[in-house]
């Protein structure tokens, strides 16, 4: 794990944004495209926003969410909805979105769809930008979630599950461990005191960001800041 600590939020965004320009357009010229996932929550709100602005191929960009809440992509508490008020305006509403939540009124047929779109980014992902709850949660894996627990573990191979929140909407669907660890640059968000001493006891209390500190490709890039 490696961390970058920065004296303000703005500096961490101007500088997180263009650490990934660079990455987008590495990977854009080196193989003709280029594969992101990111978070939702309010942490990147301003750096997505930041992030659509660059002037960049977009359209050779396909994006993705680390996991959803498990309901309509009108409703106020989905990320997919998030990510298209924030995310893919501007230059960016070029990119191409696949989404995680396709058949809120049927989680079986869901699952299947999702994981068959999610194949997408079963040969690799290059930038993955992580978020983390107070509880040391990351995408919708968390700590006490039997669910979440299986999408953890080494031996689960498949790309995305549902999993259960403590607060409500609870059904989520979330990216596993497994389909995570094949991010090419793996970077966390965070911001607030009481967030890091979180990231810091992480390994010893086994939280599921733990989980995504050394990877198969590339240690996790933590972004900081106190305010």
């Amino acid at each position: 794990m490696n961390l970058t600590e920065h004296h303000t939020k703005q500096e961490l965004e101007e500088s997180l944004c263009k650490e990934i320009e660079l990455k987008l357009k590495k990977a854009i010229h080196e193989s003709g495209n280029a594969k992101l996932l990111v978070s939702g929550g309010s942490t990147p709100k301003v750096l997505f926003n930041k992030l659509s602005k660059l002037d960049l191929p977009w359209e050779k960009v396909t994006i993705g969410l680390v996991d959803d809440r498990f309901v309509e992509s009108t409703h106020a508490a989905s990320n997919e909805r998030f990510l298209n008020e924030n995310l893919l305006i501007n230059n960016a509403a070029t990119a191409k979105l696949i989404c995680l939540v396709y058949k809120p009124e049927s989680m079986p047929e869901n699952l299947i769809t999702a994981n068959r779109m999610y194949h997408h980014f079963h040969s690799g992902i290059d930038i993955t930008i992580l978020g983390m709850g107070k509880d040391g949660h990351t995408a919708s894996l968390f700590p006490t979630d039997p669910s979440s627990l299986k999408g953890l573990a080494k031996y689960y191979h498949g790309l995305v599950l549902y999993t259960r929140a403590d607060v409500e909407p609870y059904q989520r669907i979330s990216c596993s461990r497994s389909l995570l660890h094949k991010s090419s640059n793996l970077y966390l968000m965070i911001t607030g005191k009481e967030k890091l001493e979180v990231l810091k006891s992480a390994k010893e209390k086994h939280l599921p960001i733990s989980a995504f500190f050394e990877t198969q490709n590339t240690p996790l890039n933590v972004h900081y800041s106190a305010n």
